[in-house]
């Protein structure tokens, strides 16, 4: 059987919610992929990791990652009314000649979309506040990654403030997906860098970063850290 592209497979498995957004999206972003050929089909399910870029990062990655993903996605966001206060919190010193009740209303409609776009990716929830919820990411995450499915995440911390365009070190969390994905299936999972250059204008896929057995988990999130920190360079 001859396999698709990794373009061709990105456009045949997006529903047309998703395709319309991009095509609107696009214009504005007018980025360039770069190292999508890095990508190998074999090496999937696999984990891309981004950097967050203020809020360019996760738009970029649903524009241009060429495969499909379910997201970690921050449990505020997938809520409207959470979403619309976190948003607000955000834009607290903004477009404050709306009044506060136009400010709110406005943020309310936009945290619709956004809560609407992100349902279509299927997201898995995050609450950072909770460790013990992380656990139930990290199981929901590995039956994903079982199921076939490909893992988007955006790992830093201190978490990034969104006017940011910085790279923060990346939280070590998601590195235990490797040694939990080995144990189940006996397979090295592996975290492709994902870098969003607005500056230079491109979407860079680095090459995958595998887990090795018995590896500590701290290692390998040093190893996928340099390897954003290399494709970030130009």
């Amino acid at each position: 059987m001859v396999r698709k592209s990794v373009h061709a497979r990105q456009d045949s498995c997006n529903n047309a919610w998703v395709k319309g957004a991009r095509t609107v999206v696009k214009p504005f972003l007018r980025l360039k992929t770069v190292g999508a050929e890095n990508i190998d089909p074999a090496s999937e399910p696999a984990v891309f990791v981004g950097n967050h870029g203020s809020t360019v990062g996760p738009v970029a990655a649903a524009c241009y990652l060429p495969v499909r993903f379910r997201p970690w996605i921050h449990d505020k966001m997938l809520d409207r009314d959470k979403a619309t206060e976190s948003m607000l919190g955000t834009y607290k010193d903004r477009l404050n000649f709306l009044g506060e009740k136009r400010k709110h209303r406005l943020f309310y409609w936009i945290a619709g979309l956004v809560t609407g776009a992100m349902d279509t990716f299927n997201p898995i929830s995050v609450c950072r506040e909770k460790a013990l919820k992380m656990k139930d990411t990290l199981r929901e995450s590995l039956d994903a990654l079982e199921g076939g499915e490909n893992l988007l995440i955006f790992p830093e911390r201190p978490y990034p403030d969104y006017n940011s365009t910085s790279f923060h070190h990346l939280s070590p969390t998601f590195g235990l997906l490797g040694s939990m994905y080995y144990e189940e299936t006996g397979r090295c999972l592996a975290f492709y860098p994902c870098f969003t250059d607005k500056k230079r204008k491109r979407y860079v896929i680095g090459a995958p970063v595998y887990y090795t057995p018995a590896e500590d988990v701290r290692d390998l999130v040093v190893r996928v850290q340099d390897a954003l920190i290399r494709i970030s360079e130009p």
